[in-house]
């Protein structure tokens, strides 16, 4: 992550020890926590995609959450799929916003806009 970069989530995570991780169900009572980064919090393994790993039982868990982060442009929630230190990358399936607001359709029924981090907008995430 580079300076001034929001920490964009966007998945399944899981509170373990009062922190948030990423996280994937793996059976149903074992969950693999994931960690990006060049640090291992105590516990976790480099995994052969160099992030790290910890295996931990669903009981040892506070809570499992789905995430999704969410930009609000001109008064319309979409959802952010990237962002890097001039843009965001923004999508919504619903096409009425999508010619509102000039999106690009992708081809999956998916409409796209580039932000540039200039433009106004504000970035909520969503927990459920």
């Amino acid at each position: 992550m580079k300076g001034g970069e929001q920490n964009m989530r966007s998945g399944q995570y899981a509170l373990y020890h009062g922190e948030t991780f990423k996280c994937q169900e793996i059976m149903p009572d074992t969950f693999k926590l994931i960690v990006d980064g060049n640090k291992a919090p105590p516990g976790f393994r480099q995994s052969s995609y160099g992030n790290f790993t910890k295996m931990v039982r669903y009981e040892d868990l506070e809570k499992v959450m789905q995430i999704k982060t969410m930009v609000v442009y001109r008064n319309e929630n979409l959802t952010l799929l990237d962002e890097d230190e001039e843009k965001l990358i923004v999508t919504t399936a619903d096409k009425r916003i999508g010619f509102r607001l000039g999106m690009t359709e992708n081809g999956r029924g998916e409409f796209v806009l580039e932000l540039s981090k200039s433009e106004s907008y504000e970035i909520l995430e969503y927990m459920e």
